[in-house]
């Protein structure tokens, strides 16, 4: 959702987890967006998100899944990266992914709504609690 809402808009696409395992990685992202002109979008979970990007940010999507929904995406994910080629490795990778989202996912939300979520009132926050309201969104914001 966030590469085609990036290049429909022609804005730079940042994942967050390409900064995972580079020390400081919310640092490292937050001078990667500050440093990024003409407009980007950020993935990643919202409790990822480094505070300097919250408040240069105009529009935060939040999609707020089920776990299962999240699950689901993670293993047709490692079936078609194993279909492709990758071998069983890339199974390891998703199983991990799943663990995280059973271990973290609901403490996580928790430690972020509780620590006051986004932490500036002149962002305009729109959330899609499942799939189908996200494609009605992209669909709304591309068409």
């Amino acid at each position: 959702m966030a590469r085609k809402l990036s290049r429909h808009r022609r804005l730079a696409h940042i994942p967050l987890d390409d900064f995972n395992g580079r020390g400081d990685a919310h640092a490292a992202a937050a001078a990667v967006v500050a440093a990024t002109a003409g407009g980007w979008v950020v993935d990643g979970c919202v409790w990822q998100v480094p505070p300097g990007v919250w408040e240069s940010a105009d529009l935060v999507i939040h999609l707020d899944y089920a776990k299962r929904v999240h699950y689901a995406r993670i293993l047709r994910r490692a079936l078609r990266r194993l279909r492709a080629g990758g071998g069983w490795a890339v199974v390891g990778d998703e199983w991990d992914n799943a663990r995280v989202v059973r271990r973290w996912a609901d403490e996580n939300r928790a430690a972020w709504a509780a620590a006051g979520g986004i932490t500036t009132a002149d962002v305009e926050i729109v959330r899609c609690r499942n799939p189908r309201e996200a494609q009605l969104l992209i669909a709304r914001i591309t068409g």
